[in-house]
Parts: structure tokens; sequence; C-alpha cells
């Protein structure tokens, strides 16, 4: 309690301001002291009546309090969010000083942003602002390359297609269209071959050495041990109809 420059000591010849129990500082302090047994001292933030620490009112955290309900993990993680003052104001006449609840997520199913204003992230908020229906902020659409389960969001991607085939287009230097009739058959190129697993992308390595590709030297879809194999016979065809030769000659 702060001094009450009104009303002095109740003290003999004392003139000071009161602070506490009619009497200054000075003398409440001696008052306290003599009186100590029968003082009822003031709810501890920190601790029980028992003596024992309170723990975080987080649901499921036993950490001791730290500051406002919370230990010290989840007090600055929600001073981090800067959510925590809004939720403390809102629920302190419901839960008291040490219930204090503090929501992190918004509660539009699928939405994994910070809670805005109760309940709500920013975007939904002012969807709801401005009487619309509650809807994903990034409509998403599925990748269409041929057996691709990934999505990609439609506002930001220029290709229609998932990051992984967007990454792969650029790399071979593909248009999106002539990456999904490449990928299509799902399978490998190779007609003795009938993989359709770990599928690469086989391009004239004379034309195109490089990290990038021109997109002009892609020839087509091979499995990695047929893409390998033709690597290490540095793709000269007079050597694998040699090796074809072989075959037929030593095969009974």
């Amino acid at each position: 309690m702060y001094a009450n420059k009104d009303k002095t000591c109740c003290e003999e010849d004392c003139t000071r301001p009161v602070r506490s129990r009619e009497r200054c500082a000075s003398h409440y302090g001696k008052w306290r002291m003599a009186n100590r047994d029968e003082v009822q001292p003031r709810p501890s933030v920190w601790f029980n009546t028992d003596g024992t620490r309170k723990g975080c009112s987080e649901g499921g955290c036993d950490s001791p309090v730290a500051s406002l309900g919370l230990c010290k993990s989840h007090y600055a993680h929600a001073q981090y969010l800067k959510t925590h003052t809004s939720v403390k104001k809102r629920n302190r006449k419901l839960t008291g000083y040490d219930g204090v609840r503090v929501v992190l997520n918004c509660t539009f199913e699928g939405c994994t942003l910070v809670e805005f204003n109760p309940g709500l992230c920013a975007g939904h908020y002012y969807q709801a602002a401005r009487g619309e229906e509650l809807r994903p902020l990034h409509e998403t659409a599925p990748c269409p390359v041929a057996g691709c389960d990934n999505v990609y969001t439609v506002k930001r991607s220029r290709s229609r297609m998932c990051g992984q085939h967007t990454k792969l287009a650029n790399k071979y230097g593909l248009s999106a269209s002539r990456l999904q009739e490449l990928m299509a058959p799902q399978r490998c190129a190779n007609p003795g071959c009938d993989q359709t697993e770990n599928l690469h992308i086989d391009h004239d390595h004379s034309c195109c050495s490089g990290q990038t590709v021109c997109g002009n030297c892609v020839r087509g879809l091979l499995c990695r041990g047929c893409n390998q194999g033709l690597g290490q016979l540095q793709e000269n065809p007079r050597v694998i109809r040699g090796l074809l030769t072989y075959l037929s000659d030593v095969t009974p």
C-alpha cells in the first residue's frame, strides 16, 4: 500500500504519512514484527499455503511457476508470441491471476497459425470481420504429375505443380506440360525393363554436363539401374552393340 499523505501516523508525536494500518512505514514495520503471529500473510504467487512451490498453469506442465502463473519456458514462449497479455486480460475475471491459459493456435480446422483474436488467427479473424464464410487462407490443389501425392498453393505456384516437380522442371529446362508428359508412363522407357520405381530423367551428357540442362537433350525416363548402366557405358552405341554381340556369342 502506498503512503497516504492526507493522514498522519496514529503513533504519538509522529507526523509522518500513513503507510498501512493507520501507521507510517517505520511504525508499521515495528507493529508487524510485534504482532507477526497474528498477521495473516498475503497469498503467495509462487508458493502454496503448505510451503511447496506452485506449478505452471499450462496443462501438463509440472515446472515451478516463475511469472503470471507460468513457468519460465511457457512465459517466455507466450511473451515471444505476444499473446499472453491479451489472453490474461480476457481470462482474469474467470480464472484468476494464476489461472491464465494461453491459447496459441487458430481454432479453424487445419490452421496452425498463432491466435490473433479469441480463437482465430489474423487471416481468419478478418474473414469473419468481413462477414465471409471461413475458408483455408491458401487454396491448394493436387499436383498434376502422375504418381505425385503432393499439393501446391494455387495463388503462389506459377507452374501449377508441387515444389518437388517445379524444381525438377527448372533443373532440366522443361515446361510443366512437357514434364507431365514425360512422367505420365510411370515406368522405365527401356523396352526390356519393367521397373516402375526410382525413375530418373535421362539426358544427353555430351550436350549438357553441368548442374542444369537446356531441355532439348532430355531423352526420356529411366530407372536407376538403366540410367546408371547407360552412364557406365559412356552412352556409346558402339560399345552397347558390342556387348550385345558378346552376350549372344557366349550365351548357350
